[in-house]
């Protein structure tokens, strides 16, 4: 339904633009335009609208769990950085005693 679908949205798109030049009738062009309304709607309502709202939902959810990740990574490594550094200074701490 797809492609298929595009174009013969597009030959509709085309057949109402020629016909709405050519023809100065008022009522024709009216019906044209809710006709185009009406296609729009359907297009909205269509399969591949549903498929690209559910793509950009499942991007914004992977993007969401990447952060969470990074964040969680970022956590972890500066709760190591300041366990290495308490254990340099207990050390150094020690050493200084000693001496």
């Amino acid at each position: 339904m797809g492609k298929s679908f595009a174009i013969f949205m597009a030959g509709i798109g085309v057949g109402v633009a020629v016909t709405a030049w050519v023809n100065n009738d008022g009522e024709l062009q009216n019906r044209l335009k809710k006709a185009a309304r009406e296609a729009g709607n359907d297009l909205q309502e269509s399969e591949i609208w549903r498929r690209g709202k559910q793509a950009a939902s499942g991007a914004k959810d992977r993007l969401k769990d990447n952060l969470s990740d990074a964040i969680d990574g970022a956590a972890a490594t500066s709760k190591d950085l300041a366990h290495q550094a308490g254990e340099q200074l207990e050390g150094t701490g020690k050493r200084l005693q000693d001496a």
